[in-house]
């Protein structure tokens, strides 16, 4: 029977929308419009790949789902695994987030994101979570899966800094994927496409990324 992961974009206790993809985080506005969660739907892809079944619940896209109906949604999921995304500016409220699932759930939390990525350790002292992953998530995510189902060793997993008693433990980094190609298509099925619109006339959009990176350091 294939484990079950969750991939969460959480919701805001405030009344508002975050956009937490990449470098792009900041309140969505009439200037900036809420993003498709790409490392979210990327991971989800890898995974289901691999024979995991996987969830995708985007808080910023479903605003109707309040904290009580993500608890039932979880619950009704049964996920030995939640990946959270993570971002700077939201995460006082991402990680509230976080410990109100560990209440529900006794799944692996791990979360994505630049938080994780550049404050892993801040991530893991602040917050209820086990783990997080740095940088690209993909493979990461997957050898997470994969060694959490086996119950096997976390120390394996590169990109992957998590608790070890009272310990945190930073894993050696992973190399960047050369070979953008091995990855599948994005899981758009996932996610109610419909939701991600421009600004002005309101038409629904969506993102395609032929690279990663950039050759600047603005």
């Amino acid at each position: 029977m294939p484990h079950n992961v969750l991939l969460l974009n959480p919701p805001q206790l405030e009344n508002i929308r975050i956009n937490r993809e990449g470098r792009c985080q900041q309140k969505v506005s009439s200037l900036a419009y809420l993003l498709v969660p790409m490392s979210l739907i990327y991971t989800a892809a890898v995974l289901r790949s691999s024979g995991f079944n996987v969830k995708v619940i985007d808080c910023m896209a479903q605003r109707h789902l309040t904290l009580d109906e993500l608890s039932k949604e979880i619950s009704k999921f049964s996920p030995e695994l939640i990946i959270t995304a993570v971002s700077i500016p939201s995460s006082t409220n991402d990680f509230k987030i976080i410990e109100h699932i560990r209440s529900i759930t006794e799944a692996h939390l791990s979360a994505l994101g630049m938080m994780p990525t550049v404050l892993a350790k801040e991530s893991l002292f602040l917050s209820r979570l086990d783990s997080v992953i740095r940088a690209e998530p993909e493979i990461t995510s997957l050898e997470l899966a994969k060694t959490l189902k086996e119950r096997g060793d976390l120390t394996r997993v590169k990109g992957l800094s998590f608790r070890k008693g009272a310990d945190i433990i930073h894993n050696p980094d992973r190399p960047m994927i050369e070979d953008l190609d091995i990855l599948p298509f994005p899981a758009r099925d996932l996610i109610d496409t419909n939701a991600y619109r421009l600004p002005v006339n309101k038409r629904p959009y969506t993102v395609l990324l032929p690279s990663r990176g950039c050759a600047y350091k603005c």
